[in-house]
């Protein structure tokens, strides 16, 4: 039970902290292209495929070029293999906080799993709670 509240909550830090960052990006990041650098895929495991490229992108007014691994879905990364060349959007006080394509997505898995180890461990504690009274009020008869 405390696993799953601990999880839990770790779980929906974790993901109002990337909503922020995707809100963020939305007002004020700045696109430019990245150039490929690299694409693989990982073999996750249970027949899953993570697919990977990295990019080597240069923020407005800078002279440093930063290069960052994305982790895209398959579209993605089959056309940044034919293109070269995908849109990167940054934060100008941050240019390492970035993703790759034209619009910021946000993954709202982790609140959901957030908010599903909440709901168990909430679930797991009423059951112990009624077998808790369940035992008192056996007890208290006996006695």
């Amino acid at each position: 039970m405390w696993f799953s509240l601990l999880g839990g909550v770790i779980l929906l830090g974790k993901g109002g902290y990337d909503y922020w960052l995707v809100s963020q990006l939305r007002s004020e990041g700045i696109s430019t292209l990245g150039t490929l650098f690299d694409s693989r895929t990982v073999d996750t495991g249970r027949g899953r495929t993570s697919y990977r490229i990295t990019l080597d992108y240069q923020p407005e007014g800078s002279e440093m070029a930063l290069r960052k691994e994305f982790v895209v879905p398959q579209p993605l990364y089959h056309l940044a293999q034919q293109t070269q060349k995908m849109p990167v959007i940054y934060l100008p006080s941050d240019p390492t906080t970035s993703q790759v394509g034209a619009i910021p997505k946000f993954d709202p898995e982790p609140i959901a799993m957030g908010a599903g180890l909440l709901l168990l461990a909430t679930a797991v504690r009423f059951y112990l709670w009624g077998k808790m009274r369940q035992v008192e009020k056996f007890v208290g008869d006996a006695a």
